[in-house]
Order: structure tokens, then sequence, then C-alpha cells
């Protein structure tokens, strides 16, 4: 039987992603460094709508390649969200990050993630705390409060003292400008500081993440020798979690703890990304 065409069907992107006017906007700020941590309770004006979309949607058959590691599937609906989101989002994020500039987010891309524990994914790939791209990544959580599924916590590597690890030249500058304002030090020697020290372990940081002999059955759960939570955003329906996209961080995933659970972890990922000024 052929399909029709007559039954497509039209999502109402700008209901979906409409931002509820009585959000609660949190800043934490974490460290000697002061990282900026930003929680919204109550995000989504329509959450159950996202929720809906998320867990509806097409998603590939994921390997550690394409998922970034983790077990699970991810959803990816490109030029999706509407610009009227954009822009409010970017509003609150030049606000509250201080920021003199305007965020798109990255290819208007619904990015959404279905954790369960299970599959041939390379769990090592983001047990280990990482970094993000992006000048604002964001979570938001879309399980419901009886789904126990794990928040984030943002880490400081302890031989480091490392808890940032710049992925762009925005990061760098970003966080360069940042210690040297908190110092109250010249911007240039905190860069040639920065940047040795950022070159010289970011291989000896990131490297287990690729080592295939390197295997663990879940995230870091709590500090260890090697690493040090510095604070966790639990999970929390409709609740969103922001921060630079260089803190390192990692969601609280336990895999044979979700494994056996007859729900999923899941949540949407958002790209935020310093807005380019179109040349005349």
């Amino acid at each position: 039987m052929k399909s029709s065409t007559q039954n497509i069907k039209v999502y109402d992107t700008e209901k979906i992603f409409e931002l509820n006017p009585d959000m609660k906007i949190k800043m934490s700020y974490i460290g000697e460094n002061k990282l900026p941590l930003m929680v919204i309770d109550d995000f989504y004006k329509n959450p159950e709508l996202v929720r809906d979309l998320l867990i509806s949607s097409p998603a590939p058959s994921i390997t550690s390649s394409s998922n970034g590691g983790y077990p699970g599937k991810r959803v990816a609906l490109q030029s999706f969200t509407p610009l009227k989101f954009q822009q409010a989002y970017s509003d609150i994020l030049r606000k509250y990050f201080n920021f003199n500039f305007h965020l798109e987010h990255v290819g208007s891309t619904f990015l959404g993630n279905i954790f369960d524990g299970s599959g041939p994914a390379n769990k090592i790939n983001n047990s280990t705390p990482h970094a993000d791209p992006g000048a604002i990544a964001s979570i938001v959580y879309l399980n419901y409060d009886d789904e126990e599924v794990g928040g984030t916590s943002v880490y400081k590597h302890r031989e480091s003292e490392l808890m940032f690890m710049p992925l762009s030249k925005f990061h760098l500058e970003w966080w360069v400008g940042r210690k040297a304002s908190l110092q109250n030090r010249r911007v240039s020697k905190v860069r040639e500081e920065e940047d040795e020290k950022f070159k010289y372990y970011r291989h000896k940081i990131f490297a287990k993440n690729s080592d295939p002999k390197i295997y663990r059955d879940t995230h870091i759960l709590e500090s260890n020798d090697e690493w040090e939570i510095l604070a966790t955003v639990e999970s929390k329906f409709n609740r969103l979690a922001g921060y630079v996209g260089g803190t390192l961080h990692s969601a609280m995933i336990d895999f044979e703890k979700l494994s056996k659970q007859s729900h999923k972890r899941i949540n949407q990922v958002i790209f935020m990304n310093q807005k380019q000024m179109k040349r005349r």
C-alpha cells in the first residue's frame, strides 16, 4: 500500500519551543575562577510537546562514533528550532552571562539524546569529563521527576587543577579575559600561561577517551583521586542547565542501573554560538 502525501505531519515549532514567561533562573559561580552555571526551572511553556517530539522522532541505529560514545540514540532534526526561540534564549544568555553579542542556535537543530544503557557504544567515550563546542552548551531534562536518571556535574582535574578546556578561540579568549580580570593581571601574560597549560594537559586528560583498552561501566559519580566534583545539577522535568562550552562536565549516568529501568534518560541539547554578522 502506497503512503499518502496527505498524511505528512507538520509541527507548530513556535508553540513547541515557546519559552515560559514565568521561568525561574538561578546563576551559580563555581570554584576560584567563578565559572558560571545557569539553572532554569520551568524553561518551556509546553514541555510535554518537547518531550513528545523527542520520543516520537526517528533516530538512526547507533554506533559509538555517531553518538559520542553513549549507548542509546540521538535525534537530530535540522532547521527545526524557530528564530523566535533562538532570539529569546539569546537574550537570556546575553543578560546572565554578560555577553555583548547575540547568539544563534547551531544549525537550528533540535538535538535530543535517548540513553538506555545498552548497545555497542564504547562507554569510556564520554564517561570522562569533557568539554563541548559552542559558546554556551545547554541541557534540558525531559524525564519526569519520578524517573530517576541522574543529572550533570562539573569537575576539576586534580593534577592540573583545570575545570575548563577550550575547544575554540572563543573559549580561550573568554577564559583568559575572565581569569585576568579576576586576578587583576595582564591578559597577554595570562594567555601565555594558560595556552601552555592547555596544550600540555589536553592530551593527558582526554587520551583515555579514545583508548579502546580502557572501559568504564559508569560515569564518575563521586569525586576520586583524579577528578573532583565541584557542582551537580540534578535532573528535573523541564529544567535547563547551561554553561560555557569549555566547562569540564559529565552526565551522571549509572549504566548498569539505567539498563535495568523501564524508562530511558532523555534530554535536549542546545549549542549556541556567537552570531556572525553578515557582510554587505
